[in-house]
């Protein structure tokens, strides 16, 4: 993330400067998604006794939204990888 504020700072092609940023901006959605989502409840599952689970764990299985905001992180990190590749492609 860092590197790609850098390009986009000194690229000396404008369109490498704007797809840096964008990158930028991907790698960042990532981490904020791991913060926001998935951190939290890997903590709560943590937390759990996996012998003694809530009576309403069935209810509250947190699988299916765990892995909604997963997929949503590996997209826009696949997303961040392409367009570093393309932005390479573009200053070498």
């Amino acid at each position: 993330m860092v590197a790609d504020v850098l390009v986009a700072i000194t690229a000396p092609v404008p369109a490498g400067r704007v797809l840096a940023g964008v990158c930028a901006l991907l790698a960042a959605s990532v981490v904020t998604v791991s913060v926001t989502r998935n951190v939290p409840v890997n903590r709560w599952l943590r937390s759990l006794d996996p012998e003694q689970l809530p009576t309403d764990f069935a209810d509250r299985d947190p699988r299916a939204y765990w892995t909604k905001w997963n997929q949503v992180r590996t997209a826009l990190a696949v997303l961040a990888l392409l367009g570093n590749v393309i932005t390479a492609g573009l200053l070498i």
